[in-house]
């Protein structure tokens, strides 16, 4: 059966193309046995799966056999799973690129191995806390013997396995509060001229500096304003209603971007009446985890907060707040939306006497006069994830406050750091990439990045800079999104920093519409690699191969990246509305005249309806509607005669 052209994709003049990336990162779950690895490879060569990246260790073990780290118990005693999907993956001539987690080697429950017996190689925040995000502890990548640590476990597997390529993922810290422990600090300074007390940096007083997230409250009415951004927006506001109190962090204040944090917390938890070892409840808005998607983390990271600061904790779920006596302290973490029931009652508990902590306020629903009434504030600012100064903004108890002043010059300092930090980053990349192409001079050296630039670097994670210099082989971007919309306006963004995209194999988040149901995941995947050929991007990378549908299998098996060519947007065939339920309306644009039939067929290239629409389509405005009514719901595709132009995928539903 002749192969069914899916999509089309520009080719500039004069610009030639290089073989495609058609990649997928695989879980441990999905290869480490022998009849996993049998059957996933036989899909992913279906599927024409050029390059894949199983993750090949976790939390200090590994799933392959080295004398250098503990193999993983799931791995069977007398298996070697790497060796056995390398030779079958290359039966397929599908080039295998071990997956190294650089960042995250433990968790709080569990350090693992080698932190275990490296304590020292754990980063550290400002405040004294070795936990990142969900509880993890992460390697402290500007240490030169951490770095040197895991060049020689990743040169290691390449020595060992007949690999194609080496590829990092966590290349960076959890936030851009990491690492600030006395080591590195030293190190620091060591490398200044006219150093500060290192010490400063971690802002146990304000005025302080740092990278400061949040989704603000702007609009002050009871509330005194305790500490301000540079901007003129309320940092930590304080307000009395009826018996109660409530203070404000206007901002992500779990991440700790000072010592000062935790100084004000305990401050204001003795003004509620809180002691060490006192229970602080936190409430679980499940509403804000359904829409927003952050709740949850929120509650975990408040959690470990709580416990590092001498207290305990219990959670309060939503729409249960009435049970809970107004004697006690309720932290509010990143709750952006809260149900009426739950407002009116935490009201009435704050009237009564109760206590609250909000940290990062309630923007979505920040017109409601009942919070006002509880907070002080209301109306939302702009949120922001930059680089600010915080200072007070009137002396109080609660606020540390230091006889210094924040001025250009240690402004200069602190975002030096960054860049210290980013570079310490940088150069475990090149290290590697210089000891790898010495052993094998073909091999493939990649990583996995965050696809927003701005975010990246909060991390530590200048991958701008290793692209600029020609550092990697292979940039993925991570451009998880939901729909193409989202895909779209991440793709703009990384073009307008770092020009077109025709280096970089652009991660896609396949996970994310699995739920949604096969013809939607469908559907999506074509959209997403379609605007990737639009924009002649070097190919895609999927997350991950166990979130596709056996349907998205054989999509990817018909998919054609280098067949179809148009020279511009005007031959392009515009479908909407999509998804559609009975009519769909096919704009031809300037090549109304060429038009003379359409053909619509599935996702398996199956002809479901021809259309002679020569005596139908609206020659002013060309234009035409055809009627899907008889068509079952699915993933179609639109093919004109004799020009055989072919439109994006559309959606087909009740």
């Amino acid at each position: 059966m002749r192969k069914i052209l899916i999509l089309l994709f520009i080719i500039l003049a004069g610009n030639t193309y290089s073989q495609p990336i058609r990649g997928v990162w695989i879980s441990p779950d999905e290869w480490i046995y022998k009849n996993k690895i049998d059957s996933i490879i036989e899909k992913l060569a279906y599927a024409k799966i050029k390059q894949i990246y199983p993750l090949v260790n976790n939390y200090g073990f590994v799933y392959y056999k080295t004398a250098l780290l503990e193999t993983h118990y799931t791995v069977e005693e007398n298996f070697d799973p790497l060796k056995y999907l390398i030779e079958l993956a290359k039966k397929y001539n599908i080039e295998v690129h071990p997956w190294f987690v650089n960042g995250p080697w433990g968790e709080e429950n569990y350090p693992g191995p080698v932190f275990e017996d490296y304590p020292e190689f754990v980063a550290w925040n400002p405040a004294n806390n070795t936990y990142g995000k969900y509880s993890l502890y992460w390697m402290d990548l500007t240490k030169p013997i951490v770095r040197e640590f895991q060049k020689v476990i990743m040169i290691d597997c390449l020595e060992r396995y007949k690999v194609d390529g080496l590829h990092f993922d966590y290349i960076r810290f959890p936030s851009s509060n990491f690492c600030y422990c006395d080591d590195c600090l030293t190190r620091y300074n060591e490398s200044k001229a006219n150093p500060y007390q290192f010490d400063m940096l971690r802002f146990e007083q304000l005025p302080a500096i740092g990278w400061f997230s949040g989704n603000p409250l702007g609009e002050v009415t009871t509330a005194k304003v305790l500490a301000k951004f540079n901007n003129g927006v309320p940092a930590i506001t304080y307000n009395r209603y009826g018996e109660g109190k409530v203070l404000l962090f206007n901002w992500y204040a779990v991440k700790r971007q000072g010592r000062f944090i935790d100084s004000v917390v305990v401050r204001v938890f003795k003004d509620f009446g809180r002691k060490i070892g006192d229970t602080i409840y936190i409430l679980r808005s499940w509403n804000t985890e359904k829409v927003y998607g952050y709740s949850d983390q929120a509650a975990m990271e408040t959690k470990n907060w709580m416990k590092w600061l001498g207290f305990k904790s219990k959670d309060v779920e939503e729409g249960k707040l009435s049970s809970l006596s107004s004697k006690y302290t309720l932290v509010l973490p990143a709750v952006y939306r809260i149900i009426k029931k739950d407002i009116n009652d935490l009201k009435t508990f704050i009237k009564n006497g109760g206590t609250a902590l909000f940290w990062d306020g309630p923007v979505f629903m920040a017109d409601d006069k009942n919070l006002r009434d509880v907070l002080g504030i209301w109306k939302t600012a702009d949120y922001f994830n930059e680089v600010r100064i915080i200072d007070i903004a009137e002396l109080s108890d609660f606020i540390p406050y230091g006889n210094y002043l924040i001025d250009d010059k240690f402004i200069e300092y602190y975002n030096s750091f960054d860049n210290w930090r980013k570079e310490q980053i940088t150069e475990l990349v090149v290290n590697v990439k210089e000891q790898a192409k010495k052993i094998k001079n073909d091999v493939k050296i990649s990583a996995a990045v965050f696809w927003n630039i701005r975010s990246a670097h909060s991390v530590m994670q200048a991958w701008d800079w290793w692209f600029k210099r020609d550092i990697l082989d292979d940039y993925h971007p991570m451009v998880y999104q939901e729909n193409y919309r989202g895909f779209v306006q991440a793709l703009n963004d990384i073009e307008s920093n770092i020009g077109n995209i025709n280096r970089l194999g652009v991660g896609l988040g396949a996970y994310l519409w699995k739920d949604k149901g096969i013809n939607f995941a469908v559907a999506e995947l074509d959209s997403q690699i379609s605007e990737l050929m639009r924009r002649n991007a070097k190919g895609f990378i999927i997350f991950n191969a166990g979130s596709l549908f056996d349907e998205q299998y054989e999509y990817l098996h018909n998919l054609d990246w280098t067949t179809s060519i148009y020279d511009s947007d005007n031959s392009r065939i515009k479908i909407f509305p999509n998804p559609v339920k009975n009519f769909i309306s096919v704009d031809f644009s300037n090549n109304v005249k060429n038009v003379k039939r359409i053909i619509i067929f599935d996702i398996n290239g199956r002809n479901v309806l021809s259309y002679d629409i020569e005596n139908n389509i609206k020659e002013s405005s060309g234009k035409i509607n055809i009627s899907l009514v008889k068509l079952p719901n699915g993933v179609y595709f639109l093919k004109t005669y004799p020009d055989e132009l072919i439109s994006s995928s559309f959606l087909k539903i009740k």
